[in-house]
């Protein structure tokens, strides 16, 4: 499963501004459990805003 993680904002002029922080590729969800992010996924998206 691949999820993508955007940052969004709408300015004063109601302009959308989008743009991809990153992607991050994750096994399938079996259980809350897997819900989240590794540590090393944490830190890549730290890193990428």
């Amino acid at each position: 499963m691949k999820w993508t993680v955007k940052l969004e904002r709408i300015d004063e002029a109601e302009n959308f501004h989008s743009a991809t922080v990153g992607h991050i590729e994750r096994p399938e969800l079996t259980s809350e459990s897997d819900l989240g992010l590794t540590h090393d996924d944490g830190k890549f998206l730290i890193r990428r805003v």
